[in-house]
């Protein structure tokens, strides 16, 4: 008799995003300059904070997305993937 394939494998947790420290709390100088030394409001770093929340970068295929979780009347909810250029024109028209 031979065992299952996945009884072979090692069982792996997801880790604990709940419990991940926000790496900006802790160092005031990291989030209110940008690269190029451009000074933040607070306003500003309260919406970069909340876009951080919802989104990230990842790579697909060699390629950049950004992802995203949206509602979806069948599934609850869903992530989407939007090419960074298309991310950042739902974003240049808010003001």
């Amino acid at each position: 008799m031979q065992a299952s394939p996945s009884a072979a494998l090692p069982t792996q947790t997801a880790p604990n995003l709940a419990a991940a420290v926000d790496p900006l709390v802790n160092d005031p100088d990291l989030i209110d300059t940008l690269p190029d030394h451009t000074f933040l409001e607070q306003d500003e770093i309260a919406t970069l904070k909340a876009m951080n929340a919802t989104y990230c970068h990842a790579t697909v295929g060699g390629k950049h997305a950004i992802v995203g979780q949206r509602p979806c009347q069948v599934q609850g909810s869903v992530l989407t993937f939007e090419a960074p250029g298309e991310f950042k024109n739902g974003f240049c028209t808010r003001g």
